[in-house]
């Protein structure tokens, strides 16, 4: 089986001149021709990595892709076949297979100009695209997201570098595309299709994006990119500030697909001259960063965030080992392109596993350059106090009220209601406005008293005030879940299934929220009144210009009233008048150092104008203030810190303002500024008090090594490293790498001892109850408090978890690269 570790590399684009036209809410519209070869590698790239393929890491990275058995021109084509399927599975993995080989071949030939391996190549394409009729499945998305850079990657080089390429060729294959995989990509007809949460819908929008490309469709290529940059599902949208997005919550391998595949729309979207990288303040760089530090054992804040899928309300400890050409391409993008820092990726990347194409990701310079695009549209609000139409739908009772207090900015609203949970009811009252086109409400539900555990109070959108109308709503109940339904849709992923449903709610009080942004409408729900975690997702291609917005309440036991209060309701179109109070505090802050300093990211406040960031040296404080951030803005870069000495740590915080006051701070986080790190080698024999065979000493010190040390008995245990004769180092970190099993094998009480003879020792490093946390081939890094030059140093681990043995994946000393 082929897994998405093997998937095609991102590499260097040349300058081109880019056009954009108007820019319109719900439109992200180009009219430069495509560049080729261009999805997304270009020969200026291929070319500076074949003149260094006598270099590392290219030379093994080559040698493992050319002796990959997917890249002989013998290969056996396992297919075609005229249907495939995934979920269920049908012909899929002969499919996989040939797909994958497809972009080898086409590798091979570039760097080569190996004749057979584009022949070979073209025919598995052209033999697919003559035989192959439909591609089905619950999840036909993610195997043509998974392998698009193969299939359609090589068949763009193929097209546009190989002289025997026909027209005849680039027929059938467009036709392939545009007619089979366009279809089973789930991205519909105009690109404009409702799409499945997070990284499944990235995926879709991945196919989509390359064979847009390929048929140079600009229509659909536009339509795509909308996507990625609007919805609240799958795109851009589904993460926050500091960089968390709507899958940290989750395993952090499916986290690592969605970040991927924004960033792989991004690379492409970048060679067709447009920076999608730059969008949110550099958005898909603070995913990275918090990506890869949680990834180094150093978890960030956590705001309760999720997707269409699941809420999350705390982080998951499980660190995934792979994706390093994620972070080739990422820091290609921001550290060589623009300039930026990115310190935790470069960390990151020197130890995760990589795939067999990821040295074509690996890169010294990029000098392209993109344009962004027209920013996009959102619908804005504003609070209002007055002028909401009270309606009584359906027959609910008793009569409803709803007042506000200006006293404290709560609005009260007292209804009844038969239900509003099934499609077919709608007895409920509601207190709206009428606007026309697109518009949004939000609110912060503070609290419910009825009868009914089941009794919600939340936002609605209608086409009418009638019983019957189309209406998408989004409530808390009185039992603490999040609820939603719509009605009156035109398509929706999953159909009926996912129209309407419900959340576990971490606390209460919570916000709610509905947005129509052209002919698409999504609900979402937030623990802070700004990061939004989507709950569906629908569109209504012919809902009327003339919109009700407003809140709503069901008791559920209609002639029994219930009362529900809300604070911070805000509407398109309301008159303004906020009630004046100081903002809360943002939820989360996320500081990152760098060599330009400490990059500072956090969580906007809602009713807040500006920001004030602050610096202590303790977690104590006292706090400093050290600048300032207006409007919007969740991002300062804190250059004071760039000379500090290496290792020191600052801890930083961040309150809110607004013309009423400041704030409380929010929870501060401790940063330190990073030092570049390089591994000790160890060229001496490693030693240790058990493990042998497959599972013995010498397989630790040695990243390149998939095995383990294990000592299969026992609680305790010793490792000794020789640096060499003649050799010592001075380490100043070292990291431990979990083994794939068992976390009670892992240790838990030990010292870093050295010495210079082997026999006197100096203890260097002492832990003792230390948890890894259950997650496997975790990276786990120490610092050394007094480091100290020796030529052995030595482990001696009185103590693990409890299980007959003590084993690690790897362990590495770290010393200053520079």
């Amino acid at each position: 089986m082929i897994f998405r570790c093997i998937t095609i590399a991102f590499v260097l684009c040349v300058a081109i001149p880019t056009a954009f036209g108007e820019t319109k809410a719900g439109e992200s519209k180009t009219t430069a021709p495509f560049v080729h070869p261009g999805i997304p590698f270009t020969t200026a790239h291929l070319d500076a990595v074949k003149a260094n393929l006598d270099r590392e890491p290219w030379k093994s990275g080559y040698a493992r892709l050319a002796g990959d058995g997917r890249s002989n021109p013998d290969y056996r084509m396992q297919g075609p076949f005229e249907h495939v399927s995934r979920n269920p599975h049908v012909n899929r993995n002969a499919w996989m297979s040939d797909m994958g080989a497809v972009g080898n071949l086409a590798l091979r030939w570039y760097f080569e100009r190996n004749e057979a391996c584009a022949q070979k190549a073209r025919d598995i394409l052209i033999a697919w695209a003559e035989t192959q009729k439909s591609f089905t499945g619950m999840e036909s998305n993610l195997d043509l997201g998974d392998f698009a850079l193969h299939f359609v990657g090589g068949a763009e080089l193929l097209r546009h570098t190989w002289p025997n390429w026909t027209d005849d060729d680039t027929r059938k294959v467009e036709s392939l595309f545009k007619d089979v995989y366009w279809a089973g990509s789930g991205v519909g007809p105009d690109g404009r299709r409702m799409l499945g949460p997070a990284n499944k819908g990235g995926l879709s929008m991945v196919a989509a994006t390359c064979m847009a490309v390929f048929c140079n469709d600009r229509e659909r290529f536009d339509a795509v990119i909308e996507q990625c940059r609007s919805s609240a599902a799958s795109g851009l949208p589904d993460t926050v500030a500091t960089g968390q997005m709507g899958e940290s919550g989750r395993d952090q391998g499916h986290a690592f697909w969605h970040m991927f595949s924004l960033a792989s729309i991004a690379e492409i979207a970048w060679t067709q001259g447009i920076d999608l990288f730059g969008e949110n303040e550099n958005r898909l760089l603070a995913a990275g960063e918090y990506y890869a530090r949680h990834n180094m054992g150093d978890t960030p804040q956590f705001v309760p965030l999720g997707s269409t899928d699941a809420l999350y309300w705390n982080a998951n400890d499980h660190i995934w080992p792979h994706g390093g050409q994620g972070f080739h391409l990422l820091i290609s993008a921001y550290g060589l392109r623009k300039g930026l820092d990115t310190p935790w990726m470069i960390e990151r990347r020197r130890v995760a596993l990589s795939g067999p194409t990821a040295f074509l990701f690996a890169k010294e310079t990029d000098d392209s350059v993109a344009q962004p695009l027209p920013p996009l549209s959102f619908p804005a609000v504003a609070a209002v106090s007055k002028g909401l139409t009270e309606t009584d739908v359906d027959a609910a009772s008793p009569a409803g009220s709803a007042k506000y207090d200006p006293a404290n900015g709560v609005w009260t609203l007292t209804g009844g209601g038969r239900d509003m949970w099934r499609k077919t009811e709608d007895s409920a009252f509601v207190a709206t406005l009428s606007i026309e086109g697109d518009g949004a409400v939000m609110a912060k539900v503070e609290g419910i008293d009825a009868e009914s555990e089941n009794a919600k109070a939340g936002v609605i959108l209608r086409d009418s005030l009638n019983a019957g109308a189309r209406r998408a709503w989004v409530a808390v109940t009185n039992c603490q879940k999040a609820e939603w339904n719509i009605v009156g849709w035109n398509d929706m992923r999953a159909g009926e299934n996912w129209a309407r449903g419900a959340r576990e709610l971490p606390t209460m009080p919570y916000w709610v929220k509905v947005q129509r942004r052209g002919d698409a409408v999504e609900l979402f729900a937030a623990t802070d009144g700004t990061s939004w975690s989507p709950l569906a997702a629908a569109r209504f291609y012919d809902l009327a210009p003339t919109i009700h917005l407003g809140l709503v309440v069901c008791s559920l036991k209609n002639g029994s009233p219930m009362t529900a209060k809300f604070s911070h309701v805000k509407i398109t179109g309301g008159d303004g008048l906020a009630f004046a109070a100081a903002p809360e505090a943002p939820y989360a802050v996320v500081a990152n150092a760098g060599r330009q300093g400490a990059t500072i990211r956090w969580l906007p406040s809602v009713e807040a104008t500006g920001y004030i960031i602050k610096r202590a040296s303790t977690a104590e404080g006292p706090f400093e203030k050290i600048g300032e951030a207006e409007g919007e803005k969740t991002v300062y870069l804190d250059k004071s810190i760039a000379a500090a000495p290496q290792r020191t740590a600052y801890w930083y915080t961040v309150s809110a303002v607004n013309e009423s006051g400041e704030s409380v701070s929010a929870k501060p986080d401790r940063t330190a500024v990073p030092w570049r790190v390089a591994a000790v080698k160890v060229s001496g024999p490693v030693t240790a008090s058990g493990g042998k065979g497959n599972e013995g000493p010498e397989h630790a010190f040695n990243r390149s090594s998939p095995r383990k040390w294990f000592t299969g008995e026992g609680h305790q245990a010793w490792i000794q490293a020789d640096l060499g004769e003649g050799k010592t180092g001075k380490p100043v970190a070292y990291e431990f790498f979990t083994a794939n099993d068992k976390p009670d094998r892992d240790p838990r009480d030990w010292t870093l001892e050295g010495s210079n003879d082997g026999q006197s020792w100096t203890v260097l490093d002492r832990r003792n109850e230390y948890v890894f946390g259950d997650g496997r081939h975790q990276c786990h890094r120490f610092l050394i408090d007094e480091p100290q030059s020796f030529r052995f140093f030595r482990f001696n681990i009185t103590a693990n978890r409890g299980a007959q043995g003590v084993q690690l994946s790897d362990i590495v000393l770290l010393v200053p690269s520079e």
